[in-house]
């Protein structure tokens, strides 16, 4: 098994985790209910919790609520009270499925229930239709349900490390979509139907058996596009079609070179070239003006070189 697969669900975490610091972050249930209408944020992550206390659902307040890192096999139906939550994370805990205590809880946005051994979606998470970020990451999943659809403002969906072979057709119907991870499942092939979500601006597919590059991407305006850790030999010069790309991962692929058109990646910040089969530091890359770091590791590749490659240029060849 291919490594580097946990980073982006980590910096998806992230994120997400930010907190407004006016408002107090309570981290005991029992403090929490000696005040329960001023709770608008409960944090019990990593409290090695077997069953959640019933008495969380006089928190009615509650907007985010943190339940990671514990061992929680199910949810309270008084967790159903909570009608103004919007963030709720479930990740790493136990959970095979999950029923509809959270059903009420309408006004959602965010939700994790990554590293769980679900196997499929809960039929919840499809009636809540203010959900904009769903986090799935290593959730046992090979296929998606239709009903996926009925999440008209869904703008990110992480899917990574599961048992994906193609992309479901599905997940092309969700125009709304901006973030897409599908790093570490096994898919080969991206079908042309990737161009039907014009409105996505990240695509993450690293730690797949990809070993032609998907022209369709080309006519996605995407930000950052990931494909490192596949196995790629060669990138056709369509690849200069993606003007809008700010970041771009090909490391440990079987790149020898790169297409000559890549230089009208005008708006190129951050190329990541690690771990391929390059014996020198393409030169094409200096005519990349916004170009500010290349990640570029090889054996072949002295300090000589690189100080050469920088000579003249803003650009930071960072090499390990």
């Amino acid at each position: 098994m291919k490594q580097h697969t946990l980073y982006l669900y980590v910096f998806y975490f992230v994120c997400s985790f930010s907190i407004n610091s006016q408002t107090k972050l309570y981290k005991s249930l029992e403090t929490a209910l000696n005040n329960p209408n001023d709770v608008v944020k409960l944090f019990l992550g990593g409290k090695n919790l077997k069953t959640l206390d019933n008495r969380i659902g006089n928190l009615t307040n509650l907007e985010y609520l943190n339940l990671q890192d514990n061992q929680l096999t199910e949810l309270p139906k008084s967790i159903g009270n909570l009608k103004k939550l919007k963030k709720l994370y479930l990740s790493n805990n136990n959970f095979t499925e999950i029923g509809n205590e959270i059903k009420n809880a309408n006004q959602l946005i965010f939700l994790d229930l990554s590293f769980n051994p679900l196997r499929k979606i809960p039929d919840f998470v499809f009636e809540l239709s203010k959900l904009e970020n769903l986090q799935l990451f290593k959730t046992n999943l090979s296929s998606m349900p239709k009903k996926i659809k009925k999440l008209k403002k869904l703008v990110s969906l992480e899917l990574g490390k599961n048992n994906f072979k193609v992309i479901p057709k599905v997940i092309f119907e969700i125009k709304t979509l901006r973030t897409l991870g599908l790093n570490s499942n096994n898919i080969s092939v991206l079908p042309n139907s990737i161009a039907k979500l014009i409105n996505l601006r990240e695509l993450w597919l690293m730690n797949n058996n990809i070993e032609v590059y998907p022209e369709a991407i080309n006519e996605l305006q995407l930000n950052k596009l990931y494909l490192s850790y596949n196995n790629l030999s060669l990138l056709p010069d369509s690849i200069g079609e993606i003007i809008t790309l700010e970041e771009l991962g090909l490391m440990g692929n079987k790149l020898t070179d790169l297409p000559r058109n890549i230089m009208r990646l005008e708006n190129l910040k951050i190329l990541s070239l690690n771990e391929n089969n390059f014996k020198k530091i393409p030169i094409i890359l200096k005519k990349l003006k916004n170009l500010k770091y290349i990640y570029f590791s090889h054996k072949f590749i002295s300090q000589e070189e690189i100080d050469d490659f920088e000579k003249n240029t803003k650009i930071k060849i960072i090499n390990k």
